[in-house]
């Protein structure tokens, strides 16, 4: 902000030349500023608006979002999967990483496009199967590779079954086939294991070459539910990894 006469304009300087979603960033930026202006007597100093004070606090923080009433703006659907999801047995990590996949907030390589970090089309393709161009959707759930993993995790399972469904609706759906009781904070393991490894899996393949390999993944998907479903919350009873392979759901109604 530089001072003009009796008011202030906003003057940016920019290492490079801008797409156009930071060119109307840039003049929303604009609106929010328009009638403030600079104090030449006053240091400038950070205040937290919603406080009367002017001080942030987590009390103040958390009143203000229940007054934008933001639960209520939530799908039924999405506020129960990201219920389920914060009560997952897993590691924070992979809980965050569950949180940003259903919300679609991954750095695919769409994702990547639309911030303009990619521009030559050619980058947009899937690694697994380069036929579609690259985003939650495809990549976790439509694409070929993904498909045939998830239907040898569903067989793995002993569960004779598809889900034609993406995103939240998979993420629901497949908690519901765990037909067990007071075994919430289970039912979206192996989802997350799968989902994990499909990402680890995209990431080897991009930044080290790795070739895509669905046996080795499977493997991987076992190893990693496995752990977790032992290590979390101090449960007394150890499932055998070789137990866990043959009947996963076996382990999970045992414990």
């Amino acid at each position: 902000m530089e001072r003009v006469g009796a008011g202030s304009v906003f003057r940016g300087r920019w290492i490079g030349p801008l797409n156009v979603v930071e060119q109307q960033q840039v003049l929303a930026l604009k609106g929010l500023l328009a009638g403030f202006f600079c104090s030449e007597s006053e240091p400038d100093h950070w205040r937290w608006i919603p406080d009367v004070n002017g001080r942030f606090s987590v009390k103040s923080c958390y009143s203000f979002l229940l007054s934008l009433n933001q639960a209520s703006t939530l799908e039924t659907k999405a506020a129960e999967a990201f219920t389920r999801l914060w009560k997952s047995d897993v590691p924070s990590k992979i809980i965050v990483f569950g949180w940003r996949l259903l919300l679609n907030r991954l750095p695919t390589r769409m994702a990547l496009h639309r911030r303009g970090v990619l521009s030559n089309p050619f980058e947009l393709s899937c690694v697994l199967c380069l036929r579609h161009r690259e985003d939650e959707a495809h990549l976790f759930f439509s694409c070929y590779f993904s498909k045939v993993v998830w239907c040898k995790v569903f067989k793995w399972l002993g569960l004779l079954t598809t889900l034609d469904a993406e995103g939240i609706d998979h993420f629901l759906l497949f908690g519901e086939l765990f037909k067990v009781k007071d075994k919430g904070r289970v039912r979206h393991l192996v989802w997350l294991a799968t989902t994990w490894n499909l990402w680890k899996l995209r990431n080897k393949v991009i930044f080290k070459g790795e070739i895509p390999d669905i046996s080795a993944l499977l493997d991987s998907i076992k190893l990693f539910s496995w752990i977790w479903f032992n290590n979390r919350f101090g449960r007394n009873a150890c499932c055998p990894f070789s137990s866990w392979c043959l009947d996963p759901i076996s382990c999970i109604q045992s414990t």
